[in-house]
Protein backbone atom coordinates (compact mmCIF):
# COMPACT_ATOMS: atom_id res chain seq x y z
CA UNK A 1 0.00 0.00 0.00
CA UNK A 2 1.11 3.33 -1.01
CA UNK A 3 0.06 6.65 0.69
CA UNK A 4 -1.03 9.64 -1.92
CA UNK A 5 -1.57 13.11 -0.84
CA UNK A 6 -3.27 15.47 -2.60
CA UNK A 7 -2.88 19.33 -1.75
CA UNK A 8 -4.18 22.43 -3.52
CA UNK A 9 -1.83 24.92 -2.92
CA UNK A 10 -3.71 28.28 -1.32
CA UNK A 11 -3.88 30.69 -4.09
CA UNK A 12 -6.11 33.90 -4.66
CA UNK A 13 -7.14 32.99 -8.51
CA UNK A 14 -10.23 31.24 -8.66
CA UNK A 15 -10.29 30.54 -4.89
CA UNK A 16 -14.22 29.68 -4.12
CA UNK A 17 -14.25 27.36 -7.39
CA UNK A 18 -14.17 23.69 -6.47
CA UNK A 19 -11.67 21.26 -8.65
CA UNK A 20 -12.25 17.75 -9.26
CA UNK A 21 -9.46 15.57 -9.07
CA UNK A 22 -9.74 12.69 -11.70
CA UNK A 23 -8.20 9.36 -10.64
CA UNK A 24 -7.93 6.92 -13.89
CA UNK A 25 -10.83 9.23 -15.69
CA UNK A 26 -13.17 8.69 -12.68
CA UNK A 27 -14.13 11.46 -10.17
CA UNK A 28 -11.90 11.10 -7.09
CA UNK A 29 -12.54 14.65 -5.23
CA UNK A 30 -13.64 18.05 -5.03
CA UNK A 31 -10.92 20.04 -3.23
CA UNK A 32 -11.57 23.27 -1.64
CA UNK A 33 -8.77 26.30 -1.89
CA UNK A 34 -5.86 25.50 0.51
CA UNK A 35 -7.49 21.66 0.86
CA UNK A 36 -4.83 18.37 1.29
CA UNK A 37 -6.35 15.11 1.47
CA UNK A 38 -5.29 11.85 1.96
CA UNK A 39 -5.69 8.33 0.16
CA UNK A 40 -3.72 4.91 1.11
CA UNK A 41 -3.80 2.93 -2.52
CA UNK A 42 -2.20 -0.38 -3.78
CA UNK A 43 1.25 -0.23 -5.77
CA UNK A 44 0.73 0.64 -9.66
CA UNK A 45 0.42 3.47 -12.15
CA UNK A 46 -2.34 5.67 -12.07
CA UNK A 47 -3.61 8.71 -14.05
CA UNK A 48 -4.42 12.23 -12.53
CA UNK A 49 -6.11 15.15 -13.81
CA UNK A 50 -7.95 18.11 -12.39
CA UNK A 51 -10.47 20.37 -13.69
CA UNK A 52 -11.70 23.55 -11.98
CA UNK A 53 -12.36 27.34 -12.68
CA UNK A 54 -13.67 26.23 -16.21
CA UNK A 55 -9.80 24.80 -17.19
CA UNK A 56 -8.00 21.54 -16.41
CA UNK A 57 -4.20 20.21 -16.32
CA UNK A 58 -2.33 17.97 -18.19
CA UNK A 59 -2.62 14.57 -17.77
CA UNK A 60 -0.16 13.14 -15.45
CA UNK A 61 1.08 9.55 -14.62
CA UNK A 62 2.28 8.76 -11.49
CA UNK A 63 4.02 5.09 -10.49
CA UNK A 64 3.69 4.09 -6.84
CA UNK A 65 5.16 1.87 -4.99
CA UNK A 66 4.79 0.01 -1.62
CA UNK A 67 5.18 2.27 1.46
CA UNK A 68 5.88 5.12 -0.56
CA UNK A 69 4.69 8.48 0.13
CA UNK A 70 3.60 10.35 -2.72
CA UNK A 71 2.16 14.39 -2.59
CA UNK A 72 0.34 15.76 -5.81
CA UNK A 73 -0.01 19.69 -5.84
CA UNK A 74 -2.21 21.64 -7.99
CA UNK A 75 -3.15 25.46 -8.39
CA UNK A 76 -3.78 27.48 -11.12
CA UNK A 77 -1.79 28.92 -13.56
CA UNK A 78 -3.55 32.05 -14.87
CA UNK A 79 -4.54 35.41 -13.18
CA UNK A 80 -7.97 36.19 -12.66
CA UNK A 81 -8.74 38.71 -15.30
CA UNK A 82 -10.86 38.40 -18.10
CA UNK A 83 -7.85 38.72 -20.80
CA UNK A 84 -5.52 36.25 -19.02
CA UNK A 85 -8.33 33.44 -18.55
CA UNK A 86 -9.75 34.28 -22.44
CA UNK A 87 -5.70 33.44 -23.69
CA UNK A 88 -5.82 30.04 -21.69
CA UNK A 89 -9.05 28.95 -23.06
CA UNK A 90 -8.43 30.22 -26.30
CA UNK A 91 -4.61 29.86 -27.36
CA UNK A 92 -3.72 27.09 -24.32
CA UNK A 93 -6.78 25.05 -25.13
CA UNK A 94 -7.90 25.49 -21.32
CA UNK A 95 -4.75 23.97 -20.01
CA UNK A 96 -4.19 26.07 -17.18
CA UNK A 97 -3.86 24.01 -14.19
CA UNK A 98 -0.64 23.25 -12.87
CA UNK A 99 -0.48 19.49 -11.76
CA UNK A 100 2.59 18.19 -10.31
CA UNK A 101 4.61 15.54 -8.06
CA UNK A 102 5.83 17.49 -5.11
CA UNK A 103 9.56 16.97 -5.21
CA UNK A 104 10.27 18.77 -2.03
CA UNK A 105 7.78 16.62 0.26
CA UNK A 106 9.55 13.79 2.61
CA UNK A 107 7.94 12.20 5.75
Amino acid sequence: IAMLKIYRKEHDVDRLAPFKVFLNGMELCTMANGETKDYNLKAGTYKFKVTGGGFHSKELEVELFDDEIIQLVFYPAYKDNKMDKFMYKNVFGGEAIYLEVDKDFYL
